[in-house]
């Protein structure tokens, strides 16, 4: 059953666009990216998601969902369904549709706990922590971590614990001995500790030499969402670009 935690309607106060479209906007609980805050959508990327859609003439209802549930709502492609920050790679192009980029991120760094900093002495590169398959790399089932560190992966296939969850949920695991390390955004770091209550000093952040720059942040959409719909959805975000 699918767990809606928030509910936002955006009208369109745009004039001459009639009988404006209702899509369901879908995000997972990932700070600050996308969140729940007192009962409601909030979070950078979901802000900006809505003033898109609200300029392109489309009413919304926002729903947090998590991500692997995300996925299956796209690809099933009944109605107007999109989801907001995915990066793009080839295996969703084959069943999504997705916008122009509404962000990019900062580079990954590794995140592990402050009593294991020495374990990762001498290993500054992604690299090197993939081939070691004595360190467990947690990851939530579904997500991506953009072409170029998801080449990697599959190639080196580090030890991998898989989870159907949020980053908060991770960030727990590794915390209390189930994981050795997960891959994150600068960013997402003080969030996600928060959110997983715990302090700052009781993990560290690894800067990784070899890790890519960081991935754009589009919307994806299911095929529903025809190209004709997806370029009013650009020129939005387009336009929002450009008062940034």
């Amino acid at each position: 059953m699918l767990r809606t935690l928030a509910l936002l309607a955006v009208a369109s106060l745009l004039p001459g666009i009639a009988g404006a479209q209702m899509v369901r906007v879908l995000y997972m609980e990932r700070p600050p990216y996308y969140e729940t805050r007192d009962g409601r959508p909030a979070g950078f990327l979901n802000d900006l998601a809505a003033e898109a859609f609200r300029r392109a003439g489309f009413t919304v209802v926002f729903e947090s969902v998590p991500s692997k549930r995300i996925l299956r709502l796209i690809e099933e492609d009944r109605g107007l369904v999109c989801s907001v920050g995915w990066f793009k790679n080839p295996e969703r192009e084959a069943f999504a549709r997705f916008s122009r980029a509404i962000s990019r991120d900062q580079p990954l760094v590794a995140l592990t706990r402050a009593a294991s900093r020495p374990q990762f002495a001498g290993r500054a590169r992604l690299a090197e922590l993939f081939a070691d398959k004595s360190l467990r790399l947690g990851v939530i089932a579904g997500f991506s971590y953009g072409a170029a560190v998801d080449s990697l992966m599959a190639a080196a296939r580090p030890n991998r614990v898989e989870v159907t969850g949020n980053q908060s949920q991770l960030v727990r695991m590794l915390a209390s001995g189930r994981l050795d390390y997960l891959l994150i955004a600068p960013v997402e770091v003080e969030g996600a500790l928060h959110a997983a209550g715990l302090a700052p000093a009781e993990l560290a952040e690894i800067a990784l030499g070899d890790s890519p720059p960081g991935n754009a942040r589009h919307l994806m959409c299911n095929k529903s969402f025809d190209p004709g719909l997806m370029d009013r959805l650009d020129a939005a975000i387009a336009a929002l670009a450009g008062e940034r």
